[in-house]
């Protein structure tokens, strides 16, 4: 319950990801599981001190997806340059540029998911970290099946383009203002 009700955000994020043929199903998939695993690996490594973190450095993440945002706005599409790349070449940038949005996009839950660590026991820790990587696969195939979907997925198609540089950039003034 707790990953759900603080990751509820992060399923629109991921669909307008999935829903852009800019970015291939994987690099949505890995850039996710980097980013939120760093947010749990954050509360793991110190449930008692990540919630000492001063606040400024939490908000300073939303700056992220205000930069990748802007950027979005300002480049051309990249689904005309991947056409350029041969298949199969990764393009790690786009990996990293999701998980850097996860990460600042899931680091407001240090403070949900940290008291929650620290109440627990080491196995009670271990199952409940389970639990949140098997439902990061959950999230994502969620999202990916809504924007595959024939209805829903082609109308986030049309505005996903649109919509997702500035989404991100209101994510980040949210977090930037959280």
């Amino acid at each position: 319950m707790a990953f759900a009700a603080a990751n509820i955000d992060d399923l629109l994020v991921l669909l307008l990801f999935f829903a852009d043929r800019r970015f291939r199903s994987w690099e949505v998939v890995a850039g996710q599981y980097f980013g939120v695993s760093a947010v749990i690996g954050l509360c793991l490594a110190g449930a008692a001190a990540a919630s000492y973190l001063p606040a400024m450095v939490i908000r300073a993440l939303g700056v992220v997806p205000i930069v990748v945002g802007i950027h979005r706005m300002v480049t051309k599409p990249k689904h005309e340059e991947s056409e350029k790349l041969p298949r199969g070449v990764a393009n790690w940038t786009n990996v990293f540029a999701i998980a850097g949005i996860s990460f600042a996009g899931c680091s407001d839950n240090l403070a949900i998911f940290t008291p929650l660590f620290a109440r627990l026991e080491r196995p009670e820790k271990t199952i409940v970290t389970l639990v949140f990587l098997a439902l990061i696969g959950v999230w994502c195939w969620s999202a990916l099946y809504l924007a595959r979907h024939p209805v829903v997925g082609e109308k986030i198609r049309v505005i996903g383009d649109a919509v997702a540089p500035w989404a991100l950039i209101i994510l980040g003034v949210l977090i930037l203002c959280w």
